[in-house]
């Protein structure tokens, strides 16, 4: 009764039975909580590695730190809010917004577009997209050029390849989509290069890291960092084993448990640094289900595991949600209060509970007053999709194609070509997260903000210098701004007068 009313509204004079959703909630949150406390504690132990040693860009946390460095002159307090060009970023990417927002009452009103149609290379060859997204421009312009100018590289190859793959009869999958076996493949076969190559580098900082952990070095110094190393180990080992033991519950056998939740890992870690460094805030790459399946192989798969790692979509689908990218973002900021790393745990731990208590209520409450099948997709066809999906595997199981191998190793030598050339060229233009960075989606839809970025802050450097660079900071740090307030207002006008039937402004 409670998931029928759930689903249909609940009946006039009834209440929400939330005794119903004591159990189910209790195990939800604390993988939920497992999860926040396995991406603090990686973030912990890298903080260092990243922002002192790696010193990587983190476009991402350009503005808000801008906007922290209080500077006291003109009216704002963040300085480059006073300054004219700012204003015009701010006015260029707010202005469309606005305007379309008046087809919201009068759908005859001429729309300013954000796309400028597709760019067709052939037959065969997937379609380019030249879509224009103000966030992806302010945070793209923040980009190290060749990180920016290798996604771009890379992307084309990667069309290239899937246009001749194509040509000469390959199964390539789906287009340009977050279920690309092509393209996801690729990315994994990187992923397994990428990581283990950053964490090489950083041995050195993990030796310290393990040594302070299990010997208390006190030549080794974790006071300032945002958690003890001591402290980081133990979560990390702690909440591993319990989303290991989470997954094995739900009905996994402990080695598929096992490779799913290190693809996981290995899949989260991927998504952190292609935002750290790119500053892609909307990212997928291979889901992880997707690959155990392929990896293990159906046939050596029990009924209970495809039936629990097909109900694990629930919470670990969406990746451009996953918690490790923003903790990943947040160690940029730490600096700012090293001093009291207990007050950015609170905020950590207060800022996790708030939201996630939050969206659960709010969406257990919604469901029962209006009935979750009226949202659409996410409580309809996407829940369906996933028990579908489960049942079609028991009932036709499969080993892994041999093409998916090939993908992944395509990959895999394509990024190890990448690290061996930087290697003997120091000055090769090439970065190798730009190949995993291409392959994620939605790559294809922000490209063209990519390049628009890319060439926008090439020609400024080549023109002004590192001077000019810095006096047209302002106006990109005006685009992003103007986007969050031109959304927030959207947002506001869909809440008053289109509560059912709001727009979107999202990536897609």
């Amino acid at each position: 009764t409670a998931a029928k009313w759930f689903y249909e509204g609940i009946p006039r004079g009834a209440s929400i039975p939330w005794g119903a959703w004591l159990i189910p909630l209790t195990w939800r949150l604390s993988l939920v909580g497992a999860v926040a406390c396995f991406c603090y504690c990686i973030v912990a132990i890298f903080r260092k590695q990243w922002v002192e040693n790696e010193r990587l860009s983190f476009p991402l946390m350009k503005l808000p730190m801008n906007m922290a460095d209080e500077e006291p002159r003109g009216f704002f307090t963040a300085g480059f809010m006073n300054q004219p060009v700012f204003w015009i970023g701010f006015a260029f990417a707010i202005f469309p917004i606005m305007w379309n927002m008046v087809g919201y009452f009068a759908p005859v009103f001429p729309t300013i577009p954000r796309d400028f149609g597709l760019i067709q290379l052939g037959r065969d060859f997937p379609s380019i997209e030249t879509r224009f997204y103000p966030l992806i421009i302010g945070a793209s312009y923040f980009v190290e050029l060749e990180v920016s100018g290798s996604i771009i590289i890379y992307f084309l190859f990667l069309t290239f390849q899937l246009g001749m793959f194509r040509r000469f009869g390959f199964e390539t999958g789906p287009l340009r989509a977050d279920t690309s076996d092509f393209e996801n493949w690729q990315g994994l076969g990187a992923l397994f290069v990428l990581i283990p190559w950053g964490l090489w580098i950083a041995r050195g900082h993990l030796r310290d890291v393990v040594r302070k952990a299990f010997t208390k070095d006190p030549t080794i110094d974790d006071t300032q960092e945002m958690l003890s190393y001591r402290s980081a180990i133990f979560g990390l080992i702690l909440s591993a084993i319990f989303i290991c033991a989470w997954c094995v519950a739900s009905g996994m056998t402990v080695y598929v448990a096992f490779v799913f939740v290190a693809l996981v890992i290995l899949v989260w870690l991927g998504i952190s640094k292609i935002s750290i460094e790119t500053g892609l805030i909307s990212s997928r790459i291979i889901h992880a289900q997707f690959a155990t399946y392929h990896i293990v192989g159906l046939t050596n798969m029990n009924a209970q595991s495809i039936v629990a790692l097909a109900l694990t979509y629930t919470w670990h689908r969406d990746l451009k949600t996953v918690l490790m990218a923003p903790m990943a973002n947040a160690t940029k900021l730490f600096d700012d209060v090293r001093e009291d790393r207990g007050r950015m745990i609170l905020a950590v731990a207060i800022a996790v509970v708030v939201v996630v208590g939050g969206s659960a209520y709010y969406a257990i409450a919604s469901g029962y007053q209006t009935g979750a099948y009226n949202y659409g997709s996410i409580y309809a066809g996407s829940v369906q999709a996933v028990f579908d999906r489960g049942v079609g595997y028991i009932r036709d199981p499969f080993a892994m194609k041999r093409h998916l191998a090939l993908w992944g190793l395509i990959g895999v030598a394509i990024t190890v070509a990448n690290m061996v050339l930087r290697y003997i060229y120091p000055a090769f233009p090439l970065h190798p997260i730009g190949l995993v960075s291409a392959t994620s989606y939605p790559a294809n839809r922000t490209i063209f903000s990519i390049f628009f970025a890319w060439f926008a802050k090439a020609a400024i450097l080549r023109i002004g210098g590192i001077s000019m660079y810095r006096k047209a900071s302002p106006f990109f740090f005006g685009m992003m701004l103007g986007y969050f307030v031109g959304v927030g207002i959207s947002f506001g006008v869909d809440m008053i007068w289109f509560p059912d039937d709001g727009h979107s402004l999202a990536l897609y």
